[in-house]
């Protein structure tokens, strides 16, 4: 709903036509121009104009005159103000910007515009057109090695509508080859987008609290034999090398998410990716490699500290590689961001880390850029023994995620600790747990965990304010042989100083 301004505001600034345009780039403004002068797409002059009075505030969209009522008195000279039909004016303006980002995307996908015009031909029976249009397709595929996301299902509609073709022009000799070819290209595609969706929910089930009930896809992931199809589909007649790579990248990934504790199946599945690269999308290369971090990850999660360097020594191949963009926008998902400070501070490449602070913050979206740029330095901060500095730049961090919430507290808690805040650690530590206990998305295993950080953090406060010999060493002892916990390194080598001040 827009509200009537009030004298001297922005009346647009929350509105999403405008928060659209702000993200068009001036070629995209330019392009949306000629586009909504189109009769084909827009037969409203007023629309015309109407655009034409808020490209002057491209880009930020910011400016006492940017009211309803004066844009709407540029449109229509020397009418009254009518609010009605000014909210027509930007919901017709908002269709027209969604057709574009519609036409937009039809246009970046060549693959989906042969099949679509493949379907218009068979439908309007104009076979001799359709079949040189076939084979355009077929030779584009023969020489294109490039492996993306839509490759299998792109196929399988390809072969499909052959097959349809070769039926209605009764050319069965030639039907059968194109159904194999086409459930067989389905069958991968739904292979691959099953086994990244069956990751994220195995990823979830560990993070947040969700039914223990098998669901659809673990039940197929739980009988399907996933070793014995790609085994025989390999030694398939008519399998091409590049499909026995892909197919055999699929397993590893796969035998990845199942395997614990087992580094030969991470390095495998590495090496096959490197192996396969001249055949991936930008877009698989990425999805590839995050695979690999995942694993990274949970396994230094559960202990694995040794993964460390190899997880940041990813990360920084992704980025060097520039996998975190896309058609020249830069994206990074908050989740990503806090992986790779934090993969940084881990192995100590603090210099690393403030440049990525630095220069990767306009990565993430816009409204969280602020917020993960004052988390990011008060970490940096905390790691450079600027304790103080580091507790006032955690201040600025608004706490309206679980995971910087989480974060935050337990940087404070490392903080108070460095700077002998024992009182206020007290009722921290109550209010933290109180957190957790009145959370009640987090998964046992995360609870467990958080708890039990608190339970080893109270011990060595405890300590340090009364540090004694036996029960520093007894401390130490028990907390290098827990697994469920958080800050276990940091913990351990503030128990080493306490011993080394004896």
């Amino acid at each position: 709903m827009i509200k009537v301004p009030k004298k001297g505001t922005n009346t647009f600034i929350n509105s999403g036509i405008l928060n659209l345009f702000k993200q068009f780039s001036k070629k995209e403004i330019s392009h949306f121009e000629k586009f909504i002068c189109s009769p084909f797409y827009n037969n409203h002059s007023t629309l015309i104009k109407l655009f034409n009075e808020l490209k002057k505030y491209y880009p930020e969209f910011k400016n006492n005159k940017l009211t309803k009522e004066n844009l709407y008195s540029k449109v229509n000279k020397g009418k009254r103000y009518n609010d009605v039909v000014f909210r027509k004016y930007i919901s017709n303006m908002t269709k027209l910007a969604e057709e574009y980002l519609n036409v937009l995307e039809i246009r970046s996908q060549k693959e989906k515009i042969d099949l679509n015009i493949l379907n218009q031909l068979f439908r309007r029976n104009l076979i001799e057109l359709m079949e040189k249009k076939i084979k355009i397709i077929e030779k584009r595929y023969k020489y294109n090695n490039d492996y993306y996301e839509d490759y299998y299902f792109n196929m399988h509609v390809f072969h499909k509508i052959k097959y349809n073709n070769y039926s209605a022009i009764n050319k069965t000799e030639l039907f059968y080859e194109n159904v194999v070819s086409s459930q067989s290209n389905l069958i991968n595609y739904f292979l691959f987008n099953s086994l990244a969706d069956f990751k994220i929910l195995q990823t979830q089930k560990y993070t947040f609290k969700i039914s223990e009930e098998l669901n659809s896809i673990e039940i197929f992931y739980k009988c399907f034999d996933f070793k014995k199809f790609i085994l025989m589909l390999k030694d398939a007649k008519g399998i091409t090398e590049k499909e026995s790579n892909l197919l055999e990248l699929y397993y590893l990934d796969y035998q990845l998410s199942q395997s614990k504790n087992d580094p030969d199946n991470y390095f495998k599945f590495k090496s096959k990716i490197s192996e396969c690269e001249k055949y991936l999308s930008k877009n698989l290369l990425y999805f590839y490699i995050s695979q690999l971090n995942l694993y990274c990850l949970m396994e230094i999660a559960n202990g694995r500290n040794e993964l460390e360097r190899e997880l940041f020594e990813n990360y920084k191949s992704m980025l060097e590689r520039d996998l975190f963009s896309d058609d020249s926008v830069n994206r990074m998902n908050l989740s990503e961001y806090r992986a790779i400070l934090t993969a940084a501070i881990r192995v100590k490449e603090i210099d690393w880390a403030e440049y990525f602070i630095n220069h990767y913050r306009n990565y993430i979206i816009e409204n969280e850029r602020e917020n993960v740029f004052n988390y990011g330095y008060a970490l940096l901060l905390f790691e450079k023994n600027e304790y103080v500095e580091s507790l006032n730049q955690l201040t600025k961090v608004k706490l309206d995620s679980f995971i910087y919430s989480v974060d935050s507290y337990i940087l404070r808690l490392q903080i108070y600790y460095e700077l002998n805040y024992f009182d206020t650690t007290v009722s921290l530590i109550d209010t933290f747990r109180h957190y957790i206990r009145n959370n009640k998305i987090i998964s046992a295993d995360l609870n467990l965990k958080y708890n039990n950080f608190l339970r080893y953090y109270k011990k060595i406060l405890k300590l340090k304010k009364n540090p004694e010999f036996t029960e520093i060493i007894n401390f130490k002892k028990m907390l290098e042989e827990e697994k469920i916990t958080l800050k276990k390194k940091w913990m351990l080598e503030k128990a080493e100083e306490l011993l080394a001040q004896r």
